[in-house]
């Protein structure tokens, strides 16, 4: 078996702090080894290199997670095995397939050792964390082509039945999508429609974690983008008899036009509408209230038996009770930086700050002293950009970035962190 990986503590450090230069020097040392483990259990070796890219990436989003270098090296080992044993199940189950169905399996293809050098690599590896968000058509023709794909299969699925199975399964979908139909007209009202359906235990929900954003494309065509910490819900039949979705977090959408079926965005506080627009909504339900901003077309604000129609460029606030109001450009910024992959925060309190450095940049950074927390900070930075977010910090706030005897990171006034010298200065 091939050796183990070393992992120095100094590259750990930056890997935590965002570094993608920690990243690159790690990944170009531990390549050859990952890749020669990753042979070792394929019955195809070409496969290593791509089983070694992805354990990377999965280790870059994991990143504040690591305490130590052996539990990153124990990561990038498991995640390579796991990998290979997911391969080496895929074909047996692609074997087992072909033996079922009669299909004569292909041809093996000669296999060697992975002709992918390091410098490849690493290039597949900074594409992806440096990838836009999927093209919008691309998305929709994809999704248009896997349906289809879909519906083929199951049509010959249901060709190879008994043929008085036919008439029965069509009468059974017609009176389904019949009373399916009564059943939506029937509804009072779109809040009505749309505050069950999300309630449906048959809804889809995706979320994300601490410094994650996710591209997601719906099922109409239309675009979701989420900030971190966000929870998307998904109604049943999303994009054929109605388009709800259930926010708790931060999105931007960007929705394709349908006036038959209006795009609802149901928050607590507030219901978004709109038939063709880009707008972001920014409603974590810690915070008691929804933004909303459009950045195309116009979109309708529900809340509290009131109505507010915002076109291109406005903003509104709904907060707890139902009323609403203008949104400041600072709260504006601070809000939705992270649409253009910013955290900007003006003049506000160390306490207010920290859950949001923790939020989009995944750093649980605690204080010496308790005080520090009234100390106003601001911050206008590239998300991931941590080491530039640890300077503004220090800088705005008089403080030092240290860390304490049990390797936390902590913010110290800069006063008593020039008399006492922390583990991070004394590496």
């Amino acid at each position: 078996m091939p050796g183990t990986v070393s992992i120095d503590r100094e590259v750990l450090d930056h890997l935590r702090l965002g570094d993608e230069q920690a990243l690159e020097r790690l990944f170009r040392e531990a390549y050859p080894t990952l890749t020669q483990r990753a042979q070792a259990e394929l019955d195809d070796p070409s496969v290593a290199p791509r089983l070694v890219e992805g354990a990377f990436l999965r280790a870059w989003a994991e990143r504040t997670h690591f305490e130590t270098p052996e539990a990153l090296e124990h990561f990038l080992q498991q995640s390579v095995h796991q990998g290979a044993v997911r391969e080496r199940s895929r074909r047996a189950a692609l074997h087992r397939f072909e033996q079922r169905e009669g299909i004569a399996p292909h041809a093996p293809t000669p296999v060697g050792p992975a002709e992918v050098p390091v410098d490849a690599a690493w290039a597949h590896v900074s594409a992806v964390l440096h990838a836009p968000p999927p093209d919008q058509a691309a998305a929709t023709q994809q999704r248009i082509q896997h349906s289809r794909h879909e519906a083929a299969e199951h049509m010959a699925k249901v060709a190879r039945r008994r043929p008085w199975m036919a008439p029965a399964l069509i009468a059974t979908v017609l009176g389904l999508a019949v009373f399916g139909g009564m059943r939506w007209a029937n509804r009072t009202s779109d809040e009505v429609q749309v505050s069950r359906a999300l309630a449906s235990q048959e809804a889809r929900v995706r979320s994300t974690r601490s410094a994650e954003r996710a591209s997601i494309a719906l099922l109409d065509g239309s675009q979701a983008v989420l900030g971190a910490e966000t929870k998307l819900t998904v109604a049943p039949a999303f994009g054929d008899l109605i388009r709800a979705l259930g926010l708790d977090g931060a999105g931007s959408f960007t929705v394709r036009p349908a006036e038959r079926l209006p795009f609802h965005v149901r928050t607590a506080e507030a219901m978004i509408v709109a038939t063709g627009t880009t707008f972001d909504v920014r409603a974590y339900a810690l915070e008691g209230r929804t933004l909303v901003r459009v950045r195309e077309g116009s979109v309708v604000v529900k809340a509290g038996g009131r109505e507010e129609a915002l076109a291109k460029g406005a903003a509104v606030e709904v907060r707890s009770d139902g009323s609403m109001g203008p949104v400041q450009p600072a709260a504006l910024a601070q809000a939705f930086g992270w649409v253009d992959g910013r955290l900007a925060i003006a003049d506000q309190p160390l306490r207010a700050v920290l859950p949001q450095v923790k939020r989009w940049f995944g750093i649980d950074l605690q204080v010496a002293d308790s005080a520090l927390l009234a100390r106003k900070v601001s911050v206008d930075v590239d998300l991931g950009a941590t080491r530039t977010l640890l300077a503004q910090l220090e800088q705005s706030g008089a403080m030092k970035f240290d860390y304490d005897k049990d390797e936390q990171m902590i913010l110290r006034d800069a006063g008593a962190a020039s008399t006492t010298a922390g583990p991070a200065a004394k590496r």
